[in-house]
């Protein structure tokens, strides 16, 4: 099975916060090529319960229908360097399902994705995806051996311990 890990902002709109037909038209052609399931990793719906449901109406809207989430709340850090919420939640995603092939398209986190090793498209975020990134598009199985240790505290941990592939 194909993943894409999807950001929104500056990978399906540009830094105008407008959604560009053509990163549209990209995403819809990388998710029909590949037949890819699309996890959502933007903050857009942290801040507020109905956002979800507005962004999985406004995917299928464009036919996208295969969706899933990143866990959110999860705190880590790897080698002392603090992770993002969604670095941390692609890794839980990738420990839960570890038999796929994926992608994470995001113009952002390019350090902490090339630190863990986590297989990224960077896209430019004054234009989201082009058609040009489609020559960029490589999904990876890589083997995750034991990258998230869970402590079992009251803060939702995850302590990454190392990454290989």
């Amino acid at each position: 099975m194909n993943v894409i890990f999807l950001d929104f902002d500056g990978v399906i709109n540009n830094n105008e916060e407008k959604i560009t037909k053509e990163a549209m038209i990209t995403l819809k052609e990388i998710i029909l090529k590949y037949q890819a399931l699309v996890v959502i990793t933007t903050s857009w719906f942290m801040f507020s319960p109905n956002r979800k449901d507005k962004i999985t109406k406004f995917l299928n809207k464009l036919g996208i229908i295969d969706i899933d989430w990143i866990k959110l709340g999860l705190k880590g850090s790897y080698q002392g360097i603090p992770l993002s919420y969604r670095t941390l939640g692609i890794t839980d995603y990738l420990l839960t399902h570890p038999n796929i092939n994926y992608l994470v398209l995001d113009d952002e986190y390019e350090k902490e994705y090339e630190l863990l090793n986590i297989n990224h498209l960077k896209t430019n975020p004054n234009t989201g995806l082009t058609g040009e990134d489609i020559k960029k598009v490589s999904f990876k199985n890589q083997i995750l051996l034991y990258l998230l240790k869970k402590k079992r505290n009251q803060d939702n941990c995850l302590k990454p311990l190392f990454f290989y592939s």
